[in-house]
This record gives C-alpha cells, structure tokens and sequence, in this order.
C-alpha cells in the first residue's frame, strides 16, 4: 500500500472490522457486484484493472451477515474516527486520455436501506496532456458536498481521515492537504451504519492498463491512524489512544 505502510500492518487490530461477506452475500445483493481480493484481516481489498470493458467493472467489500447479521456501528457518541488508505493505479505512460478511468470509496451505508450516510471517492484518470489525474469527492445524504463543481486533486496513493462529531451531528474530512471545506458536513447520527469498500472500473477503460491495480484500506485500529485526533477521539469501538 501507500508509501510503505499497509492498514493494520499484519498487527491484529484492537478494533477489528473485517470486511469479510462472501462472494455468494455479495451477489446476493447485486448479481453484477464482485469481490475484490482481500488481505489484512479482510481490512484490505486490491481491484486489478481489465481493461477495454463493455460494461463497468464492480467490486465490494463488506462485513458479512453470518450468522447473526451486520457488524453495525453508530455514531452517536463522542468524537469517533476512522481512516482510509488508498493506491490508485499507475497511469504513467499513458497513450490514451480517459478522465475517468476508475475510482474507490468507503462509505458509511444505512444498515437498512443502504443509504448514504457519508462517501469518500477518489477517482482517477488521464488527462489529454496524459498525465494522471486523482481526484477527491464527498457525500453525505443531501447529496455531493465537495469535489463536484470544483476539482480536489489528490496524489496517486494517500490517507484521508474521517472525524464523526456526535455532538454537533457532524463530520470531518482530512488529506494530506488540510481539512476539506463541505457544503454540507451533517450527519445522522442515530443510523446504525455498515462500513464498506467499494471499487470500480468505468466501462471502456483503455485496455492498455490491463492488469494494473488499485488497492484501499479501512484503518479502524486508533493506535495505527496517522492525523491527529482530537482531545477524547474514539475508533469505531470506542477505544481512547
């Protein structure tokens, strides 16, 4: 993964959430969804471009329903945190300018409907001068709240950090670059939400990145996360540094 540090490091994670559903769950849900390869106790997942594709290329990593349903978590307490490693693939060298050649998200779905609750994509590309483009977007369940109409540049691998503030009802988004300025930074902090993994590969990709590869990571472990955290900030499970 980025710049030699991989989520969880082969350390087993004081706060786990192995994003561990089976390829049968996930066609169940969708019949066009794959699964992605996974490593780092199931924290990890590597999408390898095939290039040239008719249709678009889809895969997800979630937590496993079995036996007793979703591993879910809410944000309904404290200032909780979680991070997001990416890789986007290596475009460099590229022949063909295609903008929007893949991207890969965590979101935070209702456990429910499987509505947003907040999404953090990074998309990437050739631009016609063929030099590589990354770029960040944010959702929340009022739609895009930053990235649509003006470009966030991203490098090719990266962490963001993820701050969920239950007493305001809000959250926060950070990069390399600083905190990211949302139009919108509420959330619902009574849903019980599902974590996930998503990544894709537009159809019509250029077949010349056949075989390359994207990789991200939900970092749920505090002891491993990389951006300050503020004064009394939680994992998931609720665990202070």
């Amino acid at each position: 993964m980025i710049c030699g540090i991989m989520a969880n490091q082969g350390v087993a994670s004081a706060c786990a959430y192995p994003l561990d559903a089976t390829l049968a769950e996930i066609e169940a849900l969708d019949p066009a969804y794959g699964k992605p390869a996974m490593s780092d106790g199931d924290q990890t997942g590597t999408m390898t471009l095939t290039g040239g594709l008719v249709a678009g290329k889809n895969l997800i990593a979630l937590p496993t329903a079995i036996p007793s349903g979703y591993k879910t978590v809410r944000f309904d307490s404290g200032v909780k945190v979680f991070e997001f490693d990416y890789e986007m693939p290596d475009f460099s060298g590229a022949t063909v300018n295609d903008e929007n050649i893949c991207d890969v998200l965590i979101q935070l779905a209702d456990a429910t409907t499987f509505s947003v609750v907040i999404s953090v994509v990074v998309s990437s590309g050739v631009l016609s001068d063929l030099t590589q483009s990354n770029r960040l977007g944010i959702k929340n369940s009022t739609g895009t709240v930053a990235g649509d109409s003006t470009a966030i540049t991203m490098l090719k691998a990266g962490r963001i950090a993820v701050r969920m503030d239950s007493a305001t009802g809000t959250f926060e988004v950070e990069t390399a670059a600083g905190v990211v300025a949302l139009s919108d930074d509420t959330y619902s902090s009574t849903v019980d939400c599902i974590p996930f993994l998503y990544f894709n590969e537009e159809p019509g990709s250029p077949a010349e990145h056949a075989g390359k590869t994207m990789s991200a990571s939900l970092v749920t472990d505090i002891a491993q996360m990389l951006y300050p955290l503020p004064d009394g900030a939680t994992d998931i499970c609720g665990n202070t540094l």
